[in-house]
């Protein structure tokens, strides 16, 4: 009986030592020791946070204007307060500024995507999508619109914008593809393969599995084989079910 306990003791200690072992192996390999708790910075006064260099963390400040929030107030941050994060992560703060950034048309009009994209975020533009549309300057800043409207001058922190890159292409029209009966995969490979865009796409409420559907109208669609659109035209899409 005695050597029994001490086999089931000498089995419970040997236990011990290996979960301990594999608790330190993972927290050197995952760098858990070398996490820090983010700091709630949201509510104060942007000029009076506290100095992060002790804590090895590092902020990145961006301006929104907000008319709830005073001057220089912390609006929100990333990542949330109070989370854990590893030595030397970036935590971005954003703060209300006292006017209305904007930014002019004229400054990213021909701009390559890229930089269009990085201008606008870090203006707080929020971009709700992105068309091509027919040009001979591929990839590059056509035109933009806010609320389905033209912007001609300037453009305004907050707003949502729709921006409009050329094609590359020089021709103006093209035939509308044929897409009645395929599925939604098959439709949206040929319509960006013939510079078209994707518009809205619907459901027929009868469905039973979207994964299974088919089209069966499209708009525009084809009322006679001479019928072309401007490249970059929208595609609307309706689907139902296969054997519907």
């Amino acid at each position: 009986m005695v050597r029994y306990i001490k086999y089931i003791f000498i089995t419970i200690v040997i236990y011990i030592i290996i979960y301990t072992l594999i608790i330190l192996f993972l927290h050197h390999y995952t760098g858990y020791n070398d996490l820090t708790q983010v700091p709630n910075f949201i509510g104060k006064d942007v000029n009076n946070i506290e100095n992060l260099s002790n804590k090895k963390l590092k902020t990145k400040i961006g301006y929104t204007y907000d008319s709830n929030f005073e001057k220089n107030t912390i609006i929100n941050q990333y990542p949330l307060p109070y989370s854990m994060v590893k030595n030397n992560r970036i935590i971005y703060i954003n703060v209300a500024c006292s006017t209305i950034k904007k930014i002019k048309k004229s400054d990213i009009i021909n701009m390559s995507k890229r930089d269009v994209i990085n201008i606008l975020n870090q203006n707080n533009i929020y971009i709700e999508k992105i068309y091509y549309t027919q040009s001979e300057i591929k990839d590059k800043l056509i035109y933009i619109k806010c609320k389905d409207e033209l912007i001609n001058y300037e453009i305004y922190n907050g707003c949502k914008v729709q921006l409009f890159f050329g094609n590359g292409i020089n021709k103006n029209e093209i035939k509308i593809p044929f897409l009645q009966g395929l599925t939604l995969d098959e439709a949206i490979k040929i319509i960006i393969e013939k510079k078209l865009t994707v518009g809205l796409i619907y459901y027929d409420r009868h469905i039973k599995d979207k994964n299974k559907s088919i089209i069966y109208k499209y708009k525009p669609s084809i009322p006679s084989l001479d019928n072309e659109v401007l490249y970059g035209t929208p595609i609307n899409i309706y689907l139902c079910d296969e054997k519907s």
